[in-house]
């Protein structure tokens, strides 16, 4: 097994094995000292908790994301049908005003006519 200096004068001559990239996951003097001579990190050497950590918030961002546009969805369900429902019953109720003031005409119409002879037909049957 060679020593930190004989893998860090490889690394210097450019001489990458997978001794020196098993060694560059172990030792961080040596990481750095890669990452110096090259001037970009080995993105193959970051630790598997970061890149874990990193996926795991970046799902968490987008559940959030997901759960807002759901309830953002359901809110708007809910008032299109609101909107359906009042225009379903404004409808309704129209058609009932014309039906009530029907019935209105007609039973102002009738009942003056019809009290008097309910009222005689009653005494009739009373007095039998």
């Amino acid at each position: 097994m060679k020593t930190c200096h004989e893998m860090e004068s490889d690394i210097l001559n450019n001489n990458m094995n997978g001794e020196i990239l098993n060694h560059l996951k172990t030792c961080d003097d040596c990481r750095l000292y890669y990452e110096l001579c090259s001037n970009e990190p080995i993105d193959s050497l970051i630790p598997i908790e970061v890149i874990n950590q990193t996926v795991t918030s970046s799902i968490r961002q987008a559940e959030v994301k997901q759960a807002k546009r759901n309830q953002l969805s359901l809110i708007l369900f809910m008032l299109l049908s609101g909107l359906l429902l009042i225009t379903v019953y404004a409808i309704t109720y129209d058609t009932l005003i014309i039906f009530m003031k029907r019935y209105l005409l007609v039973v102002s119409t009738v009942m003056p006519i019809s009290l008097p002879v309910i009222s005689i037909i009653r005494r009739k049957a009373v007095f039998k």
